[in-house]
């Protein structure tokens, strides 16, 4: 192999490597956007809706699984909240882990909307499980951050 090609590259500066750098890089996000955003899922009722949890609770308010949804809700925004308070960029991290989040819910459902009552039975598993798998890596970031800043 000659390493001649890719020593020279790298004291240049690859030029395809900074353009995929740059191709990789999310685009920035307006400030009052990020801040309005943020303050949505935690002030708001977005992290409840991910939780399941319905903006009018009824008589179901008494149910054991409404009840621990809630309590994991808050417990969720109020990590997000400490966090912030120790660093500002997990602001919008957060912002990008949900708004993520929300595209792979909107994929998720156009791939079981064309499954009928057979092929939900095999087909929905894999499609179910992609979406677990790209959910997971959507809030990655956002636990990282919000580990290193508590």
């Amino acid at each position: 192999m000659d390493n001649t090609k890719t020593k020279s590259s790298k004291k240049r500066g690859n030029k395809d490597d900074a353009d995929a750098d740059e191709a990789e890089a999310p685009p920035k996000l307006d400030r009052g956007a990020v801040n309005l955003a943020f303050m949505a899922l935690t002030d708001g009722n977005v992290v409840d809706a991910c939780f399941g949890i319905k903006a009018h609770i009824s008589a179901d308010a008494a149910n054991r699984r409404v009840n621990q949804a809630a309590k994991m809700s808050n417990d969720a925004k109020s990590l997000m909240n400490e966090a912030v308070r120790s660093s500002t960029a997990v602001r919008e991290v957060a912002v990008r882990a949900y708004g993520k989040a929300f595209q792979i819910v909107i994929q998720y459902n156009d791939d079981c909307k064309h499954l009928n009552f057979i092929t939900r039975c095999y087909r929905q598993k894999p499609i179910r499980q992609k979406a677990e798998n790209a959910l997971y890596e959507a809030f990655k970031p956002l636990n990282e951050a919000i580990d290193a800043a508590t």
